[in-house]
């Protein structure tokens, strides 16, 4: 499998993700996988769009995703790129073998208690997170690569 990073960040593709963590990873492909954005056609345009021309960009539900991952393999060098931890968790309860995720952005909003300055998660996120740690899969803080990596679950209230 060519997945070289699982990065959570509900931005999806933006300045940061196409000018550092694409060129560091050297990614050929961005996979999104979101239920809601697969249901926009704007939106999977604008992920389109803001993706650099040489990078492949592919927008799936999450069903569509483990379906198509149970007949075909990933080849080329991968960014899998989520919006939430909670569709992170379905991917590994599918058997989607995640062993790290870099958490990103998750922006502030009313119902989202903060975690660190980008990034905020509801209750139901939070457990998530929790989830996966116990699953063995190591959950990491970090906006660009020269950050600082901070462990997410330490930071868990």
């Amino acid at each position: 499998m060519a997945v070289e990073l699982v990065r959570i960040d509900d931005r999806l593709i933006h300045g940061q993700v196409a000018t550092t963590w694409l060129k560091d990873y050297q990614i050929e492909q961005v996979l999104i996988v979101d239920d809601a954005v697969s249901q926009d056609e704007m939106r999977k345009t604008m992920v389109s769009v803001a993706a650099p021309v040489d990078v492949k960009v592919k927008v799936f539900s999450s069903a569509r995703f483990q379906h198509v991952m149970q007949r075909a393999q990933i080849k080329r060098r991968t960014l899998l790129l989520l919006t939430n931890p909670i569709t992170a968790e379905d991917l590994v309860a599918g058997g989607f073998p995640i062993s790290e995720i870099i958490v990103g952005g998750m922006r502030r909003m009313p119902e989202r208690e903060i975690i660190s300055k980008a990034v905020s998660a509801t209750a139901a996120e939070q457990a998530a997170f929790r989830k996966l740690g116990e699953q063995q899969v190591k959950l990491t803080i970090q906006t660009v690569p020269r950050d600082e990596k901070k462990d997410l679950l330490k930071l868990l209230h």
